[in-house]
């Protein structure tokens, strides 16, 4: 199968005070989004949920809680940060994962940090004014993010996967507790993903090196898989979060990933044959390898036609100016694409050099509850903001 070239689609640029007012931009034949910069906080991670339970989605990011609708910060967490304002330095933030973890009515918060080498949650204390409760999950080692997966099928994503040095799962207990599941304790790159890799009705825990396929009794069977980006240097290598999605519509679920650091998002067919062992093979095929510092891959309906889109953004100082290309202009993009065989990616720009990107996470949500598919971020360039889409 030979894979066609993405289609890129530009725009022209707009200031930050645009964006700030609410001025609308967007790819030609693309969906159109209103920018709004609802914050200015130096930090990488976000999370999206109703945490006054007011029926409107509300925004986590470092220190601060944004409710809707006006969005104004109100402090309910301390979070360490030497950042500068050329986004050199680290908030202790790398993730803000919404979920009611001691069963109270109110969404908390799980979160971590690769430098304090921690997994806490971080209990929810509204109507109250006072800062969040900090409790220790466990000291996970250096920790880059993590991910909340549907482990069992129930289409609930309530179990939480810990991007670390090591493949491990946790399940809330709903009295606060957590039990931790080992799948392995092999050292691997950072990178974790969750899917029906093998269409046996069960979902698996993928890595860029490995995939663990789900057996009966929840119990892991440790498969091989190569969809990372190891060179032998120090973490320039990692991959994204791993998406699983039949890309190709041929029966078979592929794996849609990108370097975390260096060039390229790619999608990875699975093929039809197996190896002599038996283990499935993948073929590698470029949906864009123009830009870099992909950190994290969104997926979310942008458009309304029924088929997701993959989202990604420009991470900025991920590594201090260390990475290729770190000081190119900052962009957030969609890609859509037709499924079936031989399908084309084509690039809609969201905000190009307008100082704005995406950092650990890109939450896809109707933020304005007006029956589109809106888009969340944040970064070390300062948030977050909300991109409100036009298209209703």
């Amino acid at each position: 199968m030979r894979m066609k070239t993405f289609v890129s689609i530009a725009i022209a640029s707009t200031s930050i005070a645009a964006l700030c007012a609410g001025d609308a931009t967007g790819a030609q034949g693309g969906v159109r989004f209103g920018v709004r910069r609802i914050g200015s906080a130096r930090t990488e991670a976000c999370g999206v949920a109703d945490f006054n339970n007011d029926g409107r989605p509300d925004i986590i990011a470092g220190p601060y809680l944004y409710l809707a609708p006006a969005f104004r910060p109100v402090k309910v967490r301390e979070v360490k940060t030497n950042v500068t304002p050329d986004g050199k330095g680290y908030a202790n933030d790398f993730m803000n994962l919404p979920l009611d973890v001691n069963s109270d009515g109110r969404i908390d918060v799980i979160s971590g940090d690769w430098f304090c080498k921690e997994t806490w949650w971080i209990e929810n204390a509204l109507p109250s004014t006072n800062i969040w409760r900090q409790h220790l999950i466990e000291r996970t080692g250096n920790i880059e993010t993590g991910i909340l997966v549907d482990i069992d099928g129930d289409g609930k994503a309530t179990d939480f996967i810990p991007d670390t040095q090591l493949t491990c799962l946790y399940a809330p207990s709903g009295d606060g507790s957590f039990k931790r599941d080992s799948v392995d304790n092999e050292r691997c790159n950072m990178g974790r993903g969750c899917g029906d890799l093998n269409g046996d009705g069960r979902n698996d825990i993928l890595t860029p090196t490995a995939w663990y396929e789900q057996l009966p009794g929840r119990k892991w069977r440790k498969r091989p898989l190569d969809v990372g980006f190891s060179d032998g240097g120090r973490a320039l290598g990692h991959a994204s979060n791993l998406i699983v999605h039949d890309v190709n519509r041929d029966g078979l679920a592929d794996i849609l990933v990108s370097s975390a650091h260096k060039y390229g998002i790619f999608w990875w067919e699975q093929l039809k044959e197996k190896t002599p062992s038996g283990e499935l093979q993948f073929k590698k095929h470029v949906i864009d390898d123009t830009w870099t510092q992909a950190h994290y891959l969104g997926w979310g309906d942008i458009d309304g036609d029924g088929i997701p889109e993959l989202i990604a953004g420009k991470r900025f100082m991920a590594h201090n100016g260390g990475d290729p290309d770190e000081n190119g202009p900052l962009g957030v993009y969609y890609y859509d694409f037709t499924p079936g065989p031989d399908p084309v990616f084509k690039k809609h720009v969201i905000t190009y050099n307008e100082g704005i990107g995406a950092g650990m996470n890109i939450v896809p949500i109707d933020i304005d509850g007006d029956g589109d598919v809106d888009l969340v971020t944040t970064g070390k360039w300062g948030g977050p903001v909300i991109f409100e889409n036009k298209t209703k």
